[in-house]
């Protein structure tokens, strides 16, 4: 087969490898907006692209791997036409940088396999698929450029003649982060949230429009106080959601704003939130399949911690650790030792009895936490974070947005 053929398959995949990056990447922009996640990727609770999207090994340098990973296999598409079109003294300097760079990548997805394997207990199909691809790919580089690189260790040729020679191979190197960030800064501008009057005006008549609840029968798992809470919201949450995780640092700004000239807090005196456990954790929620006692330990550490009224403490500790914490969900001891360790450390642990905190959670008393899962059942949640305000459901993904504009319309009244 000639050259040219040789070079066409190649580019196929590689280019079929960026359509499933590219692919990855709106699944991780709709997950971090709280949008819906793609049908093709998020099958049931262990495979679920979206949920890892999420996790705390889906970014590098604050840019989805995704967007890396497309970023990357377009400008390899450049290397096979660079090998293509180059004259007979280039070729072999081509082929070892399309050898290098195919390399580097199946390496990289080699140790992405085993995070995946080993440190998360959920996972991603297509994730997989970029692995197998990543394989297939420095194979046909191999193949492509097998009369071209002359025999030897190609790898130690490549180090000694090739790295250090700055040309356009390092100026396309040097392009796939601006690319990245580029394809990172297009990708924000079509995931962000519509706030025009108009279409609040449009999400405000959902919310009055949709159900009224009744949250009086069963005490949530925590509240703050307001001298004068007429502007109720009530939050259903699992501590290890990756929307919860969000929208909490939505609602620590909603709920505790700062004057922007003086740095003042602003009191909201009318306002009470009110938190809800729903842990997606069949270990204490019998509507859940999947078992890993991740959540339901964190939600029966913040409730015992809320004995010793420090409640919110713990929450926040969570919710800011959550990544990391996260990391540990396959190892449940593992989980417990970094969480104390940490809180242990945390500001709120110098208010915390912390053996007294660890004898009530060793307990495993889930019967106020089950009565809040019965309440969730019972109006109908089904996935986190489910908020309510005033008793009816706020059903658009910019949750904390809604709920801000309502706020702000009835101070104006």
């Amino acid at each position: 087969m000639g050259l040219v053929k040789k070079s066409y398959i190649t580019a196929f995949v590689i280019a079929l490898a960026s359509m499933v990056h590219i692919y990855l990447g709106v699944t991780h922009f709709q997950a971090k907006s709280g949008g819906p996640a793609g049908s093709l990727c998020s099958i049931n609770d262990t495979f679920d692209c979206a949920k890892v999207s999420l996790s705390g090994y889906s970014e590098f340098l604050g840019l989805p791997l995704a967007i890396w990973g497309a970023a990357f296999h377009l400008f390899l598409i450049f290397f096979i036409l660079g090998h293509l079109f180059a004259t007979d003294n280039k070729k072999e300097n081509w082929a070892l940088w399309l050898r290098a760079l195919t390399g580097f990548s199946l390496f990289m997805s080699l140790i992405m396999f085993v995070i995946s394997i080993t440190q998360m207990s959920v996972y991603c199909l297509f994730c997989m698929l970029l692995y197998a691809l990543s394989a297939l790919i420095f194979g046909l580089a191999l193949w492509l450029t097998k009369h071209t690189v002359s025999t030897g260790n190609w790898v130690s040729q490549f180090f000694k003649n090739n790295f250090l020679e700055f040309g356009t191979p390092w100026i396309l190197v040097l392009g796939i982060p601006v690319a990245t960030l580029i394809l990172q800064q297009s990708f924000k501008a079509s995931f962000q949230p519509d706030v025009s009057d108009s279409k609040y005006n449009e999400l405000i008549k959902d919310w009055t429009e949709s159900s009224l609840r009744d949250f009086t029968k069963v005490a949530p798992l925590m509240a703050t106080k307001g001298s004068n809470p007429d502007f109720e919201i009530v939050e259903f949450a699992d501590f290890l959601c990756g929307f919860c995780g969000r929208t909490y640092r939505e609602f620590k700004d909603f709920l505790n704003p700062k004057d922007v000239e003086t740095g003042a807090p602003i009191a909201k005196p009318n306002v009470q939130f009110k938190f809800y456990s729903f842990p997606l954790d069949g270990e204490c929620n019998p509507h859940i399949e999947q078992k890993t006692g991740a959540s339901c330990f964190l939600t029966l550490a913040t409730e015992c911690a809320e004995k010793q009224k420090q409640g919110w403490g713990v929450h926040d500790y969570i919710f800011d650790h959550q990544q990391q914490i996260g990391r540990h969900m396959k190892d449940l001891d593992g989980l417990k030792k970094y969480f104390y360790e940490g809180l242990g450390k945390a500001a709120v642990a110098e208010s915390l009895n912390m053996s007294s905190l660890k004898s009530c959670v060793a307990k495993k008393d889930y019967t106020n936490i089950k009565k809040q899962i019965e309440l969730a059942q019972k109006i109908g949640v089904r996935g986190t974070p489910a908020v309510y305000l005033k008793g009816r459901k706020v059903l658009n993904e910019n949750i904390v947005g809604v709920i801000n504009e309502i706020y702000k319309r009835s101070e104006k009244k």
